[in-house]
């Protein structure tokens, strides 16, 4: 028989489950290939590597990036990500992961955080607020009962590059608010706390929702 046309029946959906794979990589030295007897020390060169993104650690750019997407996207601790990424053939400690974490927020996501500041006090209208939470070991020797704050300061809905910017501190002090708001001029939308009084160049502007409460 020959065929005498086609058409579609359905489509299907499939997954390729991800791998890990070893990336070595190899440094060649070279050296001078002349023959000439007046030089002594004849010179050696190295062919330069790219560098690791944590120092004297195995962890790829593309595992950090599954590490912080299962953390901070899927909401998958350190502890839970143990045992699937054994089932990958990788075996690693929850501690090791947190060190990645830790590392890896400093040397590659600090620049962004603090450029993140920059663009966010060049605004004429900030929303703020402060949240409370706890910390088991506290590095002032507080109990674990006692109060930190996650400082929020974020851009209004339509501004052309949005910031949201989160800042953890053991304290709700004015100093934090003053230190993050160095350099900002303009209206500053808040729900009457008054460690924002008197910040230089900054105008409060009351909340709504915060002075309805007080009717309903």
């Amino acid at each position: 028989m020959k065929q005498i046309g086609k058409k579609i029946i359905r489509n299907e959906v499939c997954f390729v489950p991800a791998r890990l794979y070893k990336k070595r990589y190899i440094s060649y030295a070279y050296a001078c290939d002349c023959h000439d007897a007046s030089i002594e020390a004849k010179p050696i060169r190295c062919a330069e590597t790219p560098k690791a993104p944590i120092q004297r650690s195995f962890a790829g750019a593309s595992v950090l990036a599954e590490v912080f997407h299962q953390k901070y996207v899927l909401s998958i601790p350190c502890y839970r990500q143990v045992s699937e990424w054994a089932r990958y053939g990788l075996s690693v400690s929850d501690k090791t992961l947190s060190n990645w974490i830790i590392t890896t927020s400093y040397d590659w996501l600090l620049p962004i955080y603090e450029r993140l500041r920059d663009e966010l006090v060049q605004q004429t209208v900030l929303h703020a607020d402060e949240t409370p939470y706890q910390i088991l070991n506290r590095a002032d020797g507080k109990p674990a009962t006692s109060q930190s704050r996650i400082w929020l300061f974020r851009t209004i809905k339509n501004a052309q590059h949005p910031v949201a910017y989160y800042h953890a501190d053991l304290t709700r002090e004015r100093a934090v608010a003053t230190t993050i708001l160095e350099g900002f001029k303009g209206y500053l939308h808040c729900d009457g706390y008054s460690g924002y009084k008197n910040i230089p160049n900054v105008k409060l502007v009351g909340c709504w929702a915060h002075v309805r409460r007080k009717f309903f």
